[in-house]
Order: C-alpha cells, then structure tokens, then sequence
C-alpha cells in the first residue's frame, strides 16, 4: 500500500466527487443511521481501488488536523460501488485513517466495513499460500486487533506515543548499526609539534589575508625607531632590525641599572641641597646636578621611577616657593623647566600675600580656640567656688540651730 502522507480524496477514493448538487441528505434519517453504523474510533476494513482491504479506524472531524479538514468534499455524488454495476444505497464521507500506513483518506461509507476481531482471528488463520505475504499489512492487523485510542493515533499515528518514546510497527526494518569512531593514529610528540607549528602558520596566513598589505598604514608612515615606528614589510627585516637595533632584555636590564644607580646619586645631593636654609646653598653645585638631572630624563628613562621619589616632592615644594622666600631665581627656572618639559607637570607658585592671609587666618582660629578654652574653664571655676560657699554658709547655719547658747546671745547681742 502507498505510504503517501494525506492523499488527496480523489487520489484515493474515484466513487469519492466534489459535486454543486444540493448536500442536504446527509441530514435526514438515512444519514443519521449511516453514522450511528460508523461512529468515531470505530474500526473499519476499508477499500481503495487498486490496493487491498486496509484496516482503518472512523475519526472525529473534530480532531483532525486542519490540512485534512480543508481536503472534506463539500458534496457527494454517488456511483455504483466498487465491484458492483449499479448505485447502491444513500452514503456519506468519512474520514478514516489507515493503521500501519498512516495515510488519511476522506471514504464513501459503502466502500468500508466494520472490521470485527473474528475477521481478524480469519486473516491470521488463513494459510500462507492464500494469506498475502505483507508484513505491512499484517501490522496494520494487529494493530486493529489492539488498536490504540483515537486522540493518540490523530497526534502520533501508529506508533500512539511521542517521539521520545518510540514503538516501532515496522518489523522489518533493519537495525541501523551504530557508527564506529574513526581510529586516529597516534603519532610522535615531534610530529605533533611541526603539526601545531603548520596550523599557527595557516593560520596566520589566512588573518593576513583578510587585510591589504598597507593596511593601518597613513602616507609618510615610514621605519623609525626613535619614533617608535616599528613598521616592517616582511619578518626578516623586523628579525634583522630587532637583532641589531633593538637591544636585549639583559641589556636592557643593565641599563636601567646603571640609570637608576645615576638617579639615586643625583637625588641624594639635590635633596640634601634643597632642604637646607637658602643662605646655605650652594648655587653652582645645584645647578650641576639639575643639569645632570635633565640630561637623565631626556633619555628612555622610565618617568615612573621618578614620579614616586622623595626627589620630586622636593622639586615641587622648592618651585611653589615665593621667590621673596627663596631668592635663587636660576634654580627655580631649572626645576620648572625639569617639571614641565621632561615630565609634564605644570606649577604655580604661591603668593606671598595668599601665604600671610593664610598665616593670620590660622593664627585667628588658634586665638579663637585659646578664648574659648579659658571661658568654659572660668565658667567652671565658678560654678566650683559657689559651691565651696553655700558649702559654709550651711554649715554656719546647722551650727546655729545646733548650739541653743549660741542662739542665745546672738539674739542678746542685737537687743
């Protein structure tokens, strides 16, 4: 049998025509009966010209799916049935679906019968030679023998479960045997490094190929390694350039060794220089190691280095000086010329006057604070001193109501 999914009527069934003429029988009593004969999950022998007897099962138009819905004939024009000459009785159109194959098919009620289960016990009992020998046919027997319920058998067909549980009506089927995985052959630690070392060049090669070969590249672009310009057109010329030019990091290592020893040397005399009181420093020697100064820094030596020494706050404190403080106009000219120009950083110098208001602002607060201090402690002494009197003056006056003599010529005295 055909395992064509939803055929169409025509396709199936040719006593089966959409006809105009007026569908109004399917109402009265004949009809009813007809249906009351075959009603849903019914299960049903039907007959498709051209192929044999299939058992089937009457569904509810209900539940169909709606591609099979919009196949209904809207009218039915009868024929004589399949092996007879003449039209037979009144019928209607139903829709069955085929076990086993599981195709659709919307059927007159006169080309099927209702297949019961000692037809079935027939078909199993009959000889080989007269039984056809079609293991699909035969499924589809057994399934009508034991035939699953209708929702079911509409939403998952002959196998009546969902796809993650599997009962497959197909017996004969051969078992797909499962894939081995392909054997990878070991190879050599060495072969896998050159096979590695094939892959990042590949690579590689495939990157550079997305890009033109002036990619990231402006006009007048050219080598420079005092510009910082490390601009290449092949990788033996940036091997040969880095080789000679480019120094390596052992002696780079040393180098900034040597430049470091030269700071810290510089900065031991330039501090102690510039802590002392001005009329004590000696302008010349100062002036030589802010030379020696400047010429460091306008070599590749790191500006992180110095930005974190003692020797630049004291830069800094000596240029924000007023030059009425310190009266050493050179060496503050050398300082901001350092600060500005080798290291980016721009000073102002405080204004003497800005530095009085300052001075007199903090000598008013700490006024202030000493006045206030002394009223809270005289206001304390007070509140003490008071107390020290009433103290007596009770004392005075327990004594008296105490000693009745007293009284006495207390009182004599005033007469």
């Amino acid at each position: 049998m055909s395992s064509i999914e939803d055929p169409s009527p025509v396709e199936r069934s040719p006593d089966t025509e959409v006809s105009p003429a007026d569908s109004s029988f399917v109402k009265d009593e004949v009809t009813e009966a007809i249906m009351e004969k075959f009603p849903p999950s019914t299960v049903v022998l039907a007959k498709v010209k051209g192929y044999p007897a299939w058992p089937a099962m009457v569904l509810d138009e209900n539940i169909l799916p709606i591609n099979i819905l919009n196949k209904k004939p809207k009218g039915l024009k009868l024929k004589a049935s399949i092996g007879k000459k003449k039209a037979t009785a009144p019928a209607v159109i139903l829709p069955v679906r085929f076990f086993s194959d599981d195709t659709y098919i919307w059927i007159n009620s006169n080309d099927m019968s209702i297949l019961t289960n000692e037809k079935i016990q027939e078909y199993f009992e009959a000889s080989g030679s007269k039984r056809r020998k079609d293991n699909l046919l035969e499924r589809a027997y057994q399934l009508a023998n034991e035939p699953p319920e209708m929702e079911l058998f509409v939403q998952y067909g002959s196998r009546a479960a969902p796809p993650d549980e599997p009962e497959d009506i197909f017996e004969d089927r051969p078992q797909k045997k499962p894939k081995k995985a392909p054997v990878v052959p070991k190879i050599s630690a060495t072969a896998e490094r050159k096979l590695e070392k094939e892959r990042q060049v590949e690579a590689e090669r495939k990157l550079l190929a997305e890009y033109d070969s002036d990619w990231g590249l402006e006009e007048g672009l050219e080598y420079d390694v005092d510009a910082g310009n490390y601009i290449f057109d092949s990788e033996k010329e940036q091997e040969r350039v880095f080789s000679k030019e480019v120094p390596s990091a052992q002696v780079l290592q040393e180098n900034m060794a040597k430049m470091q020893n030269k700071l810290d040397k510089i900065s031991k005399k330039l501090v102690d220089a510039l802590l002392r009181p001005c009329e004590e420093i000696v302008e010349a020697d100062v002036s030589t190691q802010l030379d020696l100064l400047d010429h460091l820094l306008s070599t590749h030596f790191p500006k992180s280095v110095i930005m974190k020494s003692k020797l630049l706050r004291v830069l800094i404190l000596t240029a924000r000086i007023p030059i009425e403080n310190f009266p050493r106009k050179n060496i503050k000219e050398q300082i901001n010329t350092i600060l500005e120009k080798r290291l980016g950083i721009n000073i102002v110098i405080n204004d003497l006057s800005e530095l009085q208001k300052l001075e007199d602002s903090e000598k008013t607060e700490e006024k202030d604070e000493k006045s206030s201090g002394e009223t809270e402690n005289g206001e304390a002494n007070g509140e003490e001193n008071g107390n020290h009197e009433n103290g007596e003056l009770n004392d005075e006056v327990k004594l008296t109501e105490n000693d009745p003599d007293q009284h006495g010529e207390d009182v004599k005295t005033e007469h």
